[in-house]
């Protein structure tokens, strides 16, 4: 048994499938022009796919292709992301700790961002030192960061800190920052003893069980 099947495509190609072809659902043919016009395109091959539809193997490759950087998009897009979050894990690390070598790997990973990736410098400026904050968190009592003594050394480190968030590219700025958040960390153990705990130690710190 064999079934024949009129294609038009540019000009009359007859195509044959033998019943064994069709019984596995896929059989292969070179479409075989017609060499009435030469300005036609080039003949395609043709198969029946598993859903019994007739296909090509260059729609089929083209569909394959366009998958493949669909996927490549998505990757490269997903690793961008990753990217970027590093980078923000990484300024927060330097918030806690003021390791100038925590900043020098921010500062890397940026630059890495904006040369490699062309991400905007505009966009990863947004992302914020932010020792300030975590300073104030680190009163066992929200009430001991309101005294005159504990709010004078917070805003000393939030002028020093604006500052440099203003232009993180000048090395004097961050000079005067981490002078600034030493001093001012030095000065709130010396004060608070076990009422105040520096951003780091508050990190590493072992959580109980019931915080869990």
């Amino acid at each position: 048994m064999k079934i024949r099947c009129l294609l038009l495509t540019g000009s009359v190609a007859i195509l044959q499938y033998t019943a064994s072809q069709l019984s596995e659902c896929v059989g292969l043919v070179q479409a075989h022009r017609l060499l009435d016009d030469p300005a036609a395109a080039p003949p395609q091959t043709y198969y029946i796919d598993q859903e019994g539809q007739l296909q090509t193997v260059e729609d089929e490759e083209r569909r394959k292709a366009q998958a493949a950087a669909e996927k490549q998009r998505k990757d490269k897009g997903e690793k961008l992301t990753q990217a970027k979050a590093g980078f923000k894990a990484q300024m927060e690390k330097f918030s806690k700790s003021l390791a100038r070598e925590d900043f020098e790997s921010a500062l890397t990973m940026k630059t890495e961002l904006i040369e490699s990736e062309n991400v905007a410098k505009e966009e990863l400026d947004k992302v914020k030192v932010s020792s300030r904050a975590l300073f104030q968190k680190g009163f066992a009592f929200a009430e001991v960061a309101r005294n005159d003594y504990a709010a004078g050394q917070l805003d000393e480190l939030e002028i020093a800190e604006k500052n440099f968030n203003a232009n993180m590219d000048n090395k004097d700025l961050l000079d005067s920052f981490l002078g600034t958040a030493t001093t001012v960390k030095k000065n709130l153990q010396s004060k608070y003893a076990d009422q105040w705990t520096e951003p780091t130690a508050a990190a590493d710190a072992p959580k109980d069980e019931g915080d869990e």
